[in-house]
């Protein structure tokens, strides 16, 4: 897993126990979606008010005909999910004003982007 830190300060004031989980169902997933092995790649940025956690994976990306339904309750693509993750994420990152943009990598896999807009900056 390779992490790349920007040379700034971020200050979030959220509940670090759920964003902790929703960042490591998100980390768990990009794993499980490399059967073959491959790197995560994890980037934390600020820009235009926003803290931006990158999770970005090489596994086989997703679905474009199913994007829409990726953050439904109990929608899920794999066998043993329940397809509670993404929704609990989406729920909880619009509680916080926030959001999540999903896309896929070019040369495979796919990106997670979580966007904070309760940031303070210093």
């Amino acid at each position: 897993m390779n992490k790349k830190w920007i040379a700034k300060v971020h200050f979030l004031y959220v509940d670090s126990i759920v964003i902790k989980q929703i960042l490591i169902n998100s980390i768990k997933n990009a794993i499980e979606a490399m059967q073959d092995g491959g790197t995560i790649l994890i980037v934390v940025d600020s820009h235009d008010g926003e803290i931006e956690i990158s999770i970005h994976d090489e596994g086989t990306g997703l679905d474009l005909n199913h994007l829409n339904r990726y953050f439904e309750a109990f929608y899920t693509t794999k066998e043993s999910g329940t397809g509670l993750g993404l929704a609990h994420a989406s729920r909880v990152m619009e509680d916080l004003r926030g959001r999540i943009e999903v896309a896929n990598n070019l040369a495979g896999g796919a990106r997670f982007y979580y966007f904070f807009t309760t940031a303070i900056y210093v």
